[in-house]
């Protein structure tokens, strides 16, 4: 791995709100929502602060104390503080894992429309609740228990963190200006909230992968398009619907 995590330019711009991520007193206690690796060293978050109090101003962002107009970038500064997190990262011995996880979670942002596509996510749901508006489906009984579960399991899993344990969180954190900062003006709450939401819907795909063959899934795919064209008030395009093949697929790259 290249010096300074290997990223294009652009990459390393939409790294930013990830680093306020990395910058927030509750980081510590998500890394498991967030799917960040259990090697969390105390010294990342204090490194992606230091990071941000250079890298925002350098791209138009003011901060507490320090204004710039909107349209400023110093793309020289910019580099340097991202060279300089890396090189500190690393000799913590935690370059290799920040990077993972950044372009881990780059990759699921583009994927953000289609493992939360609404009518899927609303018909799996009632299915696993037993809506006897459903057709049988023909697959194995055990899997589909097992899907059944999975469905239930990470919808609690998700509710309890977003509706009740996450806004605890975030109220008893530290209330320091750089936190209050981070949670109002640039949104850090908002991000921790939609970033943990789209990590249990890819957390749900990848469980039915796990269990399904690819010729299961092609089965599971049909019979669910069928469904929701035949169910859905609001009209499904199944000429040009969400493809749970490709998404297979796509989950299957080496960066999760």
């Amino acid at each position: 791995m290249n010096d300074g995590c290997d990223l294009q330019e652009y990459d390393k711009l939409k790294c930013v709100s990830f680093f306020i991520l990395l910058s927030l007193d509750v980081f510590s206690s998500l890394v498991d929502d967030l799917d960040f690796p259990n090697s969390y060293h105390p010294m990342i978050q204090t490194i992606s602060r230091e990071f941000l109090e250079t890298a925002l101003p350098s791209i138009g962002i003011s901060l507490p104390g320090v204004s710039v107009e909107a349209n400023y970038y110093d793309e020289a500064k910019f580099l340097s503080a991202w060279d300089n997190a890396f090189r500190r990262l690393r000799e913590i011995g935690c370059e290799e894992v920040i990077c993972h996880w950044l372009q881990q979670t780059i990759y699921a942002q583009t994927l953000r429309f289609r493992v939360n596509e609404r009518a899927w996510g609303s018909m799996v749901y009632d299915w696993a609740m037993g809506s006897t508006m459903h057709p049988s489906l023909a697959l194995d009984t055990q899997k589909i228990h097992h899907m059944h579960v999975e469905i239930l399991r990470l919808q609690i899993k998700s509710i309890r963190m977003l509706e009740f344990e996450l806004p605890r969180m975030i109220q008893n954190s530290s209330v320091d200006d750089w936190q209050n900062y981070l949670l109002a003006t640039r949104s850090g709450g908002v991000f921790l909230y939609t970033q943990i939401r789209l990590n249990y819907a890819i957390r749900l795909w990848k469980s039915f992968f796990q269990i399904l063959s690819m010729d299961e899934i092609l089965v599971f795919e049909k019979w669910a398009n069928e469904v929701i064209y035949e169910t859905m008030e609001y009209g499904y395009d199944i000429e040009n619907r969400f493809s749970l093949e490709k998404l297979a697929k796509d989950l299957q790259t080496p960066v999760f």
